[in-house]
């Protein structure tokens, strides 16, 4: 994280672009190499940051991968179990997709 993060400049992607899930992978590789929780926490925020001011959209769907879900828990869908079951929707149906 940089102490003067900017949620344009410093994202990989541009306004009203689907967040790229690259983007959220790059953040949690930055937490892993982090050992402090503080500064994992401001990592995830300035992620967080970027989808709000460039891809609001996406927020929701961003914070659910993030706690490793795809939909709320009373639709009862997990992630071990949802994607060899609905792969073939994502394949015929692109627009399904999260990112």
């Amino acid at each position: 994280a940089k102490p003067k993060y900017d949620p344009v400049a410093d994202a990989i992607w541009a306004k009203d672009e689907k967040t790229p899930f690259s983007a959220l992978a790059q953040t949690f590789s930055a937490i892993e190499d982090n050992s402090g929780r503080l500064k994992s926490i401001e990592i995830m925020a300035n992620y967080f940051c970027s989808v709000m001011t460039l891809s609001v959209d996406d927020l929701t769907k961003s914070v659910y991968l993030s706690l490793n879900k795809v939909c709320p828990d009373y639709e009862g869908v997990e992630l071990g179990k949802f994607f060899p079951r609905y792969l073939s929707y994502f394949l015929i149906f692109p627009e399904i997709c999260f990112f």
